[in-house]
């Protein structure tokens, strides 16, 4: 039995609730990563981990805490690179921070090897391997991006606003950076997990574009993003449980068709404006 369709037919109530926490927690971060002109750096964050995840799986740890460790500690090395190709070697921000990725997700398919997982599974994701740790890992993030969201939402308003206007206020941009930073780490251990490093875009890019096509205002903008969020997983999990195939890359597929649909027919309704 090949791959997808062994992950579909093990499914199970874990898979189905980390697809719902996935898109509770992952699909706001992207709208603040996007608010911040961050998506991209993002979706890179995604690859660069990949490197520290593995490591994690050679040192014989499996549990969401050390590869999340793994994942920021390879995410910071990320950033250090970046910083010196831009300062040292004189290079745009997005070709530095395309080269750093990229070398740094080579690195990660390349140690995979000796690793005690296999290569697809990291690469496209294994809904069918989530545990009980996993969620509630998943869960924890949840609750932690709700929180984060009611009781931090003045300063992200007003660092959505101007990066001034929220200095103006005591709040500080460069902190704000550095949390969505770990948050995106974190999140990303995750979503290798379920839909793996070359598709994080799934959650963290996709429901987030979808949404901007009618959100009015940042609060409508994160509920519409966890709706699309939802409705790619579901319909993608479907989708993959009917022809048998890999769940994450229906996942993502739909999640684009949806990104597209949403701003097609945007253009075509007339605006109240």
């Amino acid at each position: 039995m090949d791959f997808a369709a062994r992950t579909v037919m093990e499914w199970n109530s874990l898979s189905w609730e980390a697809l719902i926490l996935l898109s509770i927690f992952a699909a706001p971060l992207g709208c603040l990563l996007i608010f911040r002109r961050m998506s991209y750096f993002g979706d890179a964050l995604g690859h660069s981990a990949l490197a520290g995840v593995v490591v994690i799986y050679l040192m014989g740890w499996q549990s969401p805490w050390a590869l999340s460790a793994g994942a920021i500690a390879s995410v910071l090395l990320t950033s250090q690179i970046l910083k010196f190709l831009e300062s040292q070697f004189r290079l745009p921000t997005d070709l530095a921070l395309t080269v750093s990725s990229a070398g740094m997700l080579g690195l990660g398919i390349l140690l995979s090897a000796s690793a005690p997982i296999q290569l697809e599974h990291l690469l496209v994701g294994d809904l069918a391997a989530i545990n009980e740790s996993m969620v509630w890992f998943l869960r924890l993030l949840a609750v932690v991006m709700l929180s984060f969201l009611i009781f931090m939402w003045k300063p992200l308003w007003a660092s959505v606003i101007d990066a001034r206007f929220a200095r103006s206020l005591g709040f500080s941009s460069h902190r704000f950076d550095f949390l969505l930073l770990a948050l995106t780490s974190v999140t990303v251990v995750g979503l290798i997990q379920s839909v793996g490093a070359i598709l994080v875009a799934t959650y963290l890019v996709f429901p987030a574009a979808a949404s901007l096509a009618w959100a009015k205002s940042l609060r409508s903008l994160v509920v519409s993003s966890i709706v699309f969020a939802l409705a790619s997983s579901f319909f993608g999990a479907y989708a993959s449980m009917r022809l048998q195939f890999a769940p994450a890359p229906a996942i993502a597929t739909f999640g684009f068709l949806a990104t597209l649909l949403s701003h097609g027919v945007a253009r075509l309704i007339p605006s109240k404006d």
